[in-house]
C-alpha cells in the first residue's frame, strides 16, 4: 500500500505522531500525497528549531536549489510538529505558502510577498480557518485588516485573506493561467492545498 511506504519515508517525529492519532493518520498522509506527486521538483527536508519553552520539528516541501537552500516563494508547503511548555501534548500543523500582503506594525506600511499561513483544521479534511499574519497582528495588536490590490484592472482593498487571494488569482497577470478559485474551495483542507501547489508553480 502506498500510505505504508509513504509512512516509512517519514521523518521519525511525524511516524510517532501519527501512530499515536491513527484516527488522522490517513488523511495527513494523503496530503502529503497529493503534495508530492503534484511535481517531481517538490522534495522535502526536515528542520529542528528551539524556542525558551518550546520545540519545532518541521517538513519543509520546496523546490531547493543546488545548495540545499530554498526561498519562502519555492516553498508549498510545510508540517510543523511544536511540543514543550504551550504544546504539553504535542501538536501538528499545516502551513501553506501563497502571496500576502504583510504589514510592518510600527509603519503600518504593507508590502506584497509568498509567507506561509496557517490552515486551522481538527481533523486534515475540514478547514475552520486561514491565519496569516495580517489575521495575527488583527487578532493580538488591533491591526486594521486589509489586503489593498492593484492592478491595471483593479484598485480595491479586501477585508479578509479569502477574498484577496480570489481576487489576486483574477487579476495578476502571473496567475490567470491558474483555475479560477471560490469561496468553497477555502473549506476543504485539501483544496487549500492544490491551491497552493498551483500558486507554486508560477512562481
Amino acid at each position: 500500500m502506498f500510505e505504508d511506504s509513504l509512512f516509512g519515508s517519514m521523518p521519525s517525529f511525524i511516524q510517532a505522531y501519527l501512530l499515536e492519532k491513527p484516527q488522522i493518520r490517513e488523511n495527513v498522509l494523503k496530503l502529503i500525497q497529493t503534495i508530492q506527486s503534484y511535481s517531481s521538483d517538490i522534495r522535502f527536508d526536515s528542520y529542528t528549531s528551539y524556542s525558551q519553552d518550546n520545540v519545532s520539528k518541521q517538513i519543509v516541501f520546496a523546490k531547493y536549489d543546488k545548495q540545499g537552500q530554498v526561498p519562502k516563494d519555492k516553498i508549498c508547503a510545510v508540517f510543523s510538529y511544536d511540543y514543550g511548555l504551550n504544546y504539553t501534548t504535542g501538536k501538528l500543523s499545516l502551513q501553506v505558502y501563497l502571496p500576502i500582503v504583510e504589514i510592518n506594525p510600527r509603519t503600518y506600511k504593507r508590502t506584497k510577498k509568498v509567507d506561509g499561513i496557517y490552515v486551522e483544521t481538527n481533523d486534515f479534511v475540514k478547514m475552520t480557518e486561514l491565519r496569516d499574519l495580517n489575521y495575527t497582528f488583527y487578532k493580538n495588536l488591533g491591526l486594521p485588516l486589509r489586503y489593498p490590490l492593484k492592478t491595471p484592472e483593479i484598485d480595491e482593498t479586501f477585508y479578509s485573506f479569502e477574498d484577496y487571494y480570489i481576487n489576486y488569482r483574477k487579476y495578476m497577470k502571473s496567475r490567470q493561467k491558474l483555475r479560477p478559485v471560490k469561496h468553497s474551495d477555502f473549506t476543504s483542507v485539501e483544496e487549500v492545498v492544490k491551491m497552493a501547489l498551483e500558486d507554486w508553480s508560477v512562481r
